[in-house]
């Protein structure tokens, strides 16, 4: 792999790459692998080309991602929002070589067939592969042992819940290595790869029978064309590219202004017990342990369970599929940031609800094995001012009490999760070419019908690795 601060424009790729992250290094790494010359332009810098937590302690990596939008250096804004809290403040990218996937905690759940149903039936020949890209990653896992955490749950007869199987490795005790496709590219001797970084795509045209990018790189307005092309920036960045060809085709002219938007919703308690009160050390782990939902509940369930110098801090959250409906992504045509506008349906509410039953179950469960005295956990309506993660955990750090309890929410958009702006059956077809294209193909969750309820990286480096294999490549 070979990093670039500008082009030669004597240099000819076979296909461009839109996007150094999670779902474009692996498209990199695949069809690089195959012969194939391959440009990736990204719009930030090299970066430090390692993930996060094998840079930072446990605390400080956690914050600096969820507090990006004041803490990270390569966090950039993409959107604006109509409906504060949900995409607000840290709702952003990572711009740098390797994107979030130098970010992400490493969580692998495969996507529920109950969502997977929804998606076409050719692209979803895809989760034959699922198996296999499962067994390499959790190989990154390297501990045998039992999730600690586990041994609570049994004891208090809590049952369903496993190890959250996460593609993670001890890193020179920090808190650990997360799977990234930039590691195999970095160490890999086959191929020819290379990486523009600090390069800003405005848009895309077709001219001819190419694909004409126009970019800005060092402050120089350029244009680069290519034969094929793949969109790999993210999911708003991916949709305002799309919006930039629509506005060049008039067929599709009016098509591309607003797209429907997803994202996952969170709500959880955050307990703060002090050591003084009991010994939890036996319990304590670096991982948490999940239980998964159906088809009715749509939301999986997890616990945590860490130790600071004077207390516990017992984290249970449910994680939820947001149906596509009513949330937009909007652009306007005066260049200014898109917006999203927020709106929940009856679906999404029944999420919530079933969340807070299943949190405050496991709560009581978990006080009455720890003998403690019990006090009713009353959830706000998500979206309430002042009950977001980083609002309770604040509070939670500076509590004097030797226990406290409190609810809280994630807002949606600032967690990494959001999709569903250009998905498979509508705009992209099964096998990831963009409407009557042969020669525009898109990646990431930006292409998914439905996020189910676990986490997306397992599905997206699945699907990439899946699309890039089968026709990117041909």
């Amino acid at each position: 792999m070979k990093f670039l601060t500008q082009l030669n424009e004597s240099e000819n790729y076979d296909i461009v790459i839109v996007g150094a992250g999670l779902s474009g290094l692996e498209c990199g790494n695949i069809l690089s692998k195959k012969g194939i010359k391959i440009l990736i332009i990204e719009s930030g810098p090299i970066g430090p080309l390692a993930h996060l937590n094998s840079l930072q302690p446990t605390s400080r990596a956690f914050k600096t991602w969820l507090q990006g939008h004041l803490l990270d250096p390569f966090f950039k804004k993409v959107n604006n929002s109509l409906s504060p809290p949900h995409f607000q403040n840290h709702s952003g990218l990572r711009s740098l070589v390797g994107g979030r996937s130098l970010y992400w905690r490493g969580v692998i759940l495969p996507m529920e067939n109950y969502a997977l149903h929804q998606w076409p039936v050719e692209s979803s020949l895809f989760r034959d592969n699922y198996q296999v890209v499962y067994k390499e990653l959790t190989n990154w896992d390297e501990s045998t042992l039992k999730n600690k955490l586990l041994n609570l749950f049994d004891n208090a007869k809590l049952t369903g819940f496993q190890n959250t199987p996460r593609a993670k490795q001890s890193f020179e005790g920090l808190s650990g290595l997360v799977y990234s496709p930039l590691y195999s590219l970095l160490s890999s001797t086959e191929g020819e790869c290379h990486i523009l970084t600090n390069c800003n795509v405005k848009g895309i045209s077709k001219d001819g029978k190419n694909w004409k990018l126009e970019y800005i790189n060092n402050r120089e307005s350029k244009a680069l064309l290519v034969s094929k092309c793949v969109l790999a920036s993210g999911t708003i960045e991916n949709s305002r590219l799309v919006r930039s060809l629509a506005r060049t085709r008039k067929s599709i002219r009016n098509k591309f202004n607003k797209f429907k938007i997803y994202d996952h919703i969170i709500q959880g308690v955050l307990v703060r017990i002090n050591k003084s009160l009991i010994n939890l050390d036996d319990f304590v782990s670096d991982n948490s342990v999940v239980k998964i939902g159906n088809q009715i509940v749509r939301s999986n369930t997890f616990c945590s369970l860490k130790k600071s110098q004077n207390y516990y801090l017992l984290d249970i959250w449910g994680l939820g599929e947001q149906l596509p409906d009513q949330t937009h992504l909007q652009f306007k045509s005066n260049g200014t940031l898109p917006y999203v506008e927020v709106k929940l349906n009856a679906f999404d509410d029944f999420v919530l609800i079933q969340q807070v039953e299943e949190i405050k179950n496991i709560h009581s469960e978990l006080m009455i094995y720890f003998n403690f005295s019990q006090k009713e956990v009353i959830f706000p309506k998500f979206g309430t001012a002042g009950f977001t993660y980083s609002d309770v955990l604040k509070k939670i750090e500076n509590s004097e009490s030797k226990m406290s309890c409190e609810p809280y929410y994630c807002p949606l958009g600032t967690v990494d999760h959001e999709g569903g702006t250009i998905p498979f059956g509508d705009s992209l077809n099964y096998d990831g070419s963009f409407l009557d294209t042969e020669s525009l193909y898109i990646l990431g969750p930006s292409t998914f019908p439905r996020m189910g309820a676990a986490n997306p990286s397992l599905t997206n480096i699945t699907l990439s690795r899946f699309i890039s294999e089968n026709y990117i490549s041909k």
